[in-house]
């Protein structure tokens, strides 16, 4: 069986005129500035969401901590035991991880967006590089009430 020459050739796709090229370039700086927005906000309900959650762990503990005192579970100086502790820490933590993860995906999505809207750049505008340390920061920022949970008990022990 012989291969017909149509059939295994590879074409290159058809050259788009300059002003679905510009139509491109604005679709994908709508995307961008969209995906940066989704961005943002997700990490301000990251932080909001978690410090409340921080502070209904205080309540929560702070009544633990009440009753075990009444019931002479725990000496009038002793803390909270770490099994109980760990466990609202636990729960943070696992909170705090599914927001990075959604920053993680927004952020990576952008990028790719981003780096579209780079090699299209009809208008030669200077983008510059992004930073380094941009994407681990944000993916940070929710890590580090679980992070400041544990320190912050440890301190006051």
């Amino acid at each position: 069986m012989t291969n017909n020459p149509s059939q295994t050739q590879t074409s290159e796709p058809p050259a788009l005129s300059m002003e679905m090229l510009r139509e491109k370039e604005k679709i994908l700086w709508e995307e961008v500035r969209g995906i940066r927005e989704i961005t943002l906000k997700l990490l301000q309900w990251s932080v909001t969401a978690l410090a409340s959650l921080e502070t209904a762990l205080f309540f929560l503990r702070k009544d633990i901590y009440e009753r075990m005192i009444a019931a002479k579970q725990l000496g009038a100086g002793e803390y909270v035991p770490w099994d109980k502790h760990l466990r609202g820490t636990m729960f943070l933590l696992v909170v705090a991880l599914i927001f990075s993860a959604m920053i993680f995906l927004a952020v990576g999505r952008q990028r790719k967006m981003r780096a579209q809207l780079v090699e299209l750049n009809l208008y030669q505008i200077d983008f510059g590089k992004p930073r380094w340390w941009g994407r681990p920061l944000m993916l940070l920022v929710p890590l580090a009430f679980p992070i400041m949970d544990v320190v912050l008990h440890i301190s006051f022990r």
